[in-house]
């Protein structure tokens, strides 16, 4: 049996704006268990099963254009394999808004630099909202996160590089502390 449908289950059972009726939810559940239940190479002829899927979680909100790409990912194997989890010998590579709600032995929380995380730019509620991002990126990891600085980091729009300062948030109570610094050479 094949992991795909973990987070897409939990997605569309989890998700939902209101609760299904028991008997919609009894029908959600059986028709999860028949899709999720296939192989990977079987996953594309469950279409039909998905659109009433679909159907009950999302009544409203079926359009041409979702059908569509629904149809383009599960007839396409390549597309497809972006959307089963990763093994165990695998890694995850997402971005912080993506990892909302999943968790992972071991997280490495990447660009934590001065001007990318919090965007200093902004006013004092993307910086509050930068600083939740960053909650839900340390808060990922079960055993251990990995904060990965450069002594330099690359500007595409400049073509250059520059000093790389860490980002205001590794300063902040209560994380300072319980950080450990690894610093390697090169």
């Amino acid at each position: 049996m094949c992991k795909i449908g973990s987070p897409l289950l939990s997605f569309l059972l989890c998700s939902l704006c209101t609760p299904l009726q028991p008997q919609k939810y009894r029908k959600a559940l059986a028709l999860c268990q028949s899709i999720f239940s296939n192989s990977f190479d079987d996953f594309c002829n469950a279409e039909d099963k998905i659109k009433e899927l679909a159907g009950l979680v999302y009544a409203q909100k079926e359009t041409k254009v979702a059908l569509n790409n629904l149809h383009s990912v599960i007839s396409d194997p390549h597309q497809l394999k972006n959307y089963v989890p990763a093994r165990e010998n695998e890694l995850n590579i997402m971005t912080l808004h993506k990892s909302k709600g999943l968790e992972f032995n071991i997280v490495f929380h990447m660009d934590m630099y001065k001007w990318i995380i919090p965007n200093e730019f902004g006013d004092e509620s993307s910086v509050q909202q930068d600083l939740n991002l960053h909650y839900v990126g340390l808060t990922r990891a079960k055993d251990a996160c990995y904060i990965m600085n450069g002594t330099a980091r690359f500007r595409n729009k400049k073509n250059d590089y520059i000093f790389a300062e860490p980002s205001l948030f590794l300063s902040k109570p209560g994380l300072a502390e319980r950080r450990k610094d690894v610093r390697w050479e090169m």
